[in-house]
């Protein structure tokens, strides 16, 4: 999409058509339980636009692709209600559509895709078995050269780690993987409990996001609620469905009310999810509650199986429509979802300063303070909008493995002036105790840094005041541009004051 439009152009068309995407399929999969469609349509779109779901759109945008589950799920219930046999190809092509979108697709995928063929006896028949083995060798066939490429380049990073930072590197995501978990009461109730503090998690850093968002919204939660109680045809399969989502969702440890259940012991799992992250190539699944994703799906289809069996009485569907109705509409002003307001972040004005500037082919940005410890999406807004890279570091830094490419950034004294601890990078990487320079020179020389994008709000932390008088020093040589209570842009390319 790059390659033909500009780049926020681009970025918002591919939001649209995977909503698109989302909601097509979704409503495709309603309709394989219902011919109604006015129900199969307010319900595709409960689905397409539930918390789980629609907070992924100001985040990671691959997470967002919601349909290559339901697509996996729909398979299963076309085989299962018409009598056919399971399609090797069809399959192997849904699971690896699912795993290049994300590996946690491919995980709850699947697993949906099991418990519905399992639902129905499917897997009894020898035959069918033999078709699920072959879609199975299908995948390994077709994803083996990233699957090696992935193990080899692990090998060579973990190499290029030192011990200290391998240890550093462990406990990072162990903690990541519990802050990021599912509060039990966070599944049925938009609550603060999504969120927990682990003691020593505050001092690595960790920031609380939209990760935690996992509520499927209250309409779609009641739905389901409606979908496990009432006999219909999908109850068993939305029964253990939504189980494993939920139990995957949860992580490691259970947690409820904000607090952990260490049944054996700190930092001890014992739940389910613990052996998914045990496994090759899924060992790096380190945000579980990106499992409830899948809940809103599972929500869909058992409310249409369940309406469906319910509607078959008249007074029941005439009293059911207004309902259907006043539901959806209310859904929209009483369950809004919260995104981040650009404008308030202040990041038009940092990038139109940079982008009214004429720059050259190569120029750079660093995000300052220069620590690498933030997954501000505030930041890739800023690369996108003016399509000047970030120099070595910019959201998601925690989870590039890549130690043996920077070094040179990890360790460079000019860089490390503008951190606010000069000792690290990220969250494990260790770059020494060595005097730190603020060099101008080097930034342009080395990294080709032109723009340092200052972030106020960080700044503002506690051990950033050395960081905070450098960047002073460079505004009053250099001066700052688009200056707001949040971003301010120095080129070191002007004229010295």
């Amino acid at each position: 999409m790059h390659l033909v439009f500009e780049p926020v152009l681009a970025y918002n068309l591919t939001l649209v058509i995977i909503a698109l995407l989302n909601y097509g399929s979704l409503y495709s999969l309603a309709r394989t339980q219902t011919d109604r469609i006015w129900m199969a349509s307010p319900l595709a779109m409960l689905g397409a636009t539930a918390p789980a779901v629609a907070s992924r759109f100001s985040g990671h945008l691959q997470l967002t692709c919601v349909f290559a589950v339901v697509l996996l799920l729909r398979e299963a219930l076309v085989t299962t209600g018409s009598g056919r046999d399971i399609r090797p190809v069809r399959l192997a092509a849904f699971l690896v559509m699912a795993y290049l979108c994300s590996a946690y697709f491919l995980v709850i995928g699947l697993a949906v895709f099991g418990i519905a063929v399992a639902s129905f006896g499917l897997l009894r028949e020898r035959s069918q078995i033999l078709r699920v083995l072959a879609a199975a060798l299908l995948v390994v066939i077709t994803l083996t050269p990233f699957w090696l490429a992935r193990a080899n380049f692990e090998w060579r990073e973990h190499d290029a780690r030192t011990a200290e930072e391998e240890v550093l590197r462990e406990q990072y995501l162990d903690v990541s993987t519990r802050v990021y978990s599912t509060d039990a009461v966070a599944l049925a109730v938009p609550s603060p409990y999504a969120l927990v503090d682990l003691g020593f998690s505050d001092g690595i850093g960790l920031p609380r996001t939209i990760e935690t968002v996992v509520h499927p919204g209250l309409v779609l939660l009641l739905a389901l609620f409606l979908s496990v109680i009432v006999a219909h045809p999908l109850r068993r399969t939305v029964r253990w469905s939504a189980a494993i989502v939920a139990i995957l969702a949860m992580g490691p440890i259970l947690r409820v009310w904000g607090s952990e259940w260490a049944l054996f012991g700190d930092n001890v799992g014992y739940l389910p999810y613990e052996l998914t992250r045990r496994l090759p190539v899924l060992d790096g699944l380190r945000a579980p509650g990106r499992f409830a994703i899948a809940l809103p799906v599972v929500a869909v289809v058992g409310a249409a199986s369940a309406c469906e069996r319910l509607l078959s009485d008249n007074l029941i569907r005439a009293a059911v429509k207004p309902i259907v109705a006043m539901s959806v509409i209310a859904t929209a002003f009483l369950s809004p979802v919260s995104f981040p307001a650009i404008d308030g972040y202040g990041i038009s004005s940092a990038g139109d300063a940079i982008g009214d500037a004429s720059h050259d082919v190569g120029d750079a940005m660093l995000v300052v303070p220069a620590d690498c410890t933030g997954f501000e999406v505030a930041y890739m807004h800023i690369q996108v909008g003016t399509d000047i890279p970030l120099a070595g570091c910019g959201p998601m830094f925690q989870a590039l493995p890549w130690a043996s490419e920077m070094r040179s950034y990890i360790s460079s004294p000019a860089l490390r002036s503008l951190r606010c601890d000069p000792s690290r990078v990220g969250f494990f990487y260790k770059s020494g105790t060595e005097p730190v320079r603020l060099d101008v020179e080097e930034l342009r020389r080395e990294f080709s840094v032109r723009y340092l994008v200052v972030d106020r709000w960080a700044l503002a932390a506690a051990g950033c005041e050395a960081v905070s008088d450098r960047v002073a020093q460079l505004e009053n040589r250099f001066g700052a541009e688009a200056s707001n209570s949040r971003f301010s842009v120095i080129d070191l390319d002007a004229l010295p004051h």
